[in-house]
């Protein structure tokens, strides 16, 4: 899990450092930590340690610092200028050495990461509500209480509840009926409820934090922090935010009756090309404020990590959903299909770009999109445009986070062909030719005719390339003709070469 520079903060009171927190101690913004080498570009999710001698060798304003980036200088730190988007906090050298502030930093971090491996398993074995909340409760050492739909409390992080006029729930949980009323009743909590994220209000001289699971409009559980051992610091609303997501991927795990026909629906969707509109279909686009001729769009995506087991994608389906109220995606051959609705998306095409590049670059996801579509029932075509967009993206440009079928579509022809014919040497006898006559007279004609051909027939462009004269290219290129009788001079016979030439890198036996 990510910690904020507010949580370090917590644990070096005692050294009375000197901080900056810009808000960031708000958010959970970094998962690792780093001593500063000398790099020039420091990137965002990360905590830079300055050691003293570093501190006063390094220029901070020749540093490119992405936004998000935390930085804790050992000694004292002058150019807050440089740092003006970012956090920083500075520890007196004299008051702790680097090699105990390393150490206390490792087990800051391994003690968040046991906890969040801790939730992690928690839900996967699917241990009960109560065993999520024990393990969550040294996050924020205040009250959590869980209640569902009939407000009964169904786990809570101690054994009684120590707010609200000292009144405690009966036997099998519930609470005060008058209590609840005047809940109910309350304004603001009315406009809060169905917020989907977390949210704080006052009552009984209390402060609480509260987050409502929804599955659509059925609501399933209310999750609330409530300050009954110390105020609220202020990174507890994006700690309890992060504890209700995982809670929201607990009560969401097992999909109800409806979600389920929904799954149903979108594989057929994925698998048939000969779907019509039935009626599963007809209250899906009803439900959703779908038209079968909107403009629709397909990402296929499959995480960068070992996330142990395909449940996991289900959590990050829910935030996919959530994020996007135009789309929906489900779990589909042990990868996630997404489909948006861009008809029906608010966002314009910048803000929908960043937001989707922000999932996939922070949840370590690898995606393939399709090109854009205006008939539902065409799904399955552009759910193989995605999948071949990731599948090509990760064995040509395996850097990328995103790749785009419209950039492949000359791999696809490739593919398609290279699946039907298995050896070309049948159908262009001429290409063989000349790979034989290389392989014996340890000529170099072939790569000769395959830079030609790929600078579309300029000679001075594929000698430059070749890295030889003008005049050894032409004198192959003559040869060429006279062992082969290709004829270069013929528009579409060096489009049929290029094709070959290309399905021959595709299989390492095409030519023999």
């Amino acid at each position: 899990m990510k910690l904020s520079i507010g949580m370090i903060y917590e644990e070096f009171k005692e050294y009375d450092p000197i901080v900056c927190y810009h808000d960031y101690d708000q958010k959970l913004t970094f998962e690792r930590y780093l001593f500063y080498d000398g790099d020039l570009n420091l990137h965002a999710d990360t905590l830079y340690v300055f050691t003293p001698s570093m501190t006063s060798s390094v220029h901070l304003g020749a540093v490119s610092i992405e936004e998000g980036t935390c930085l804790l200088f050992l000694g004292n730190k002058k150019e807050s200028g440089a740092l003006s988007r970012t956090a920083f906090m500075s520890i007196s050298s004299s008051a702790i050495s680097a090699e105990k502030l390393s150490n206390r930093l490792w087990k800051i971090f391994e003690r968040y990461r046991r906890i969040d491996e801790s939730l992690q398993a928690c839900i996967r074995s699917r241990s009960g509500l109560q065993k999520l909340v024990d393990i969550a409760t040294p996050l924020f050492t205040n009250e959590i209480t869980i209640r569902d739909s009939n407000y009964r409390y169904v786990a809570h992080s101690y054994k009684f509840l120590r707010y609200s006029r000292d009144l405690q729930p009966d036997s099998r949980g519930y609470f005060a009926p008058e209590e609840l009323t005047n809940l109910k009743n309350s304004p603001f909590y009315q406009e809060q409820v169905k917020s989907p994220k977390v949210w704080m209000y006052t009552y009984e001289n209390r402060q609480m934090i509260c987050r409502d699971i929804y599955d659509r409009e059925r609501f399933l559980y209310r999750i609330k922090i409530i300050d009954t051992n110390h105020p609220f610091r202020s990174f507890d609303r994006a700690l309890a935010q992060y504890f209700s997501d995982l809670t929201a991927t607990y009560c969401l795990k097992t999909p109800s009756a409806d979600e389920t026909e929904h799954v149903r629906t979108f594989i057929s969707l994925a698998e048939n090309e000969h779907f019509t509109v039935d009626r599963p279909l007809q209250e899906l686009m009803d439900e959703f404020h779908w038209n079968r001729f909107d403009t629709y769009l397909v990402f296929c995506l499959r995480s960068g990590k070992n996330i142990g087991d395909v449940s996991a994608y289900s959590y990050y389906c829910i935030t996919l959903n959530n994020t996007f109220p135009s789309g929906y995606s489900f779990v589909y051959q042990n990868q996630i299909i997404f489909i948006l609705n861009l008809t029906k998306n608010q966002m314009d095409s910048r803000s929908l770009d960043l937001k989707i590049s922000e999932f996939i670059r922070d949840e370590n996801y690898r995606a393939g999109c399709s090109m854009k579509y205006s008939d539902l029932l065409k799904t399955t075509f552009y759910c193989r445009q995605a999948v071949f967009a990731l599948d090509s993206g990760l064995r040509y440009n395996p850097t990328l986070w995103s790749c785009h079928f419209k950039d492949y579509r000359f791999h696809y022809i490739l593919d398609a062909l290279s699946r039907d014919f298995n050896s070309g040497s049948y159908l262009l006898p001429e290409l063989q030719a000349l790979l034989d006559y290389d392989r014996s007279n340890s000529a170099r004609l072939f790569p000769a005719l395959e830079k030609y051909l790929e600078y579309d027939g300029n000679v001075s462009q594929a000698a430059k390339a070749l890295n030889i004269h003008r005049s050894t290219l032409l004198y192959r290129l003559e040869k060429i003709a006279s062992i082969t009788s290709i004829d270069l001079e013929d528009h579409g016979y060096r489009c049929l070469l290029s094709l070959f030439i290309q399905l021959g890198k595709l299989d390492e036996h095409f030519f023999r």
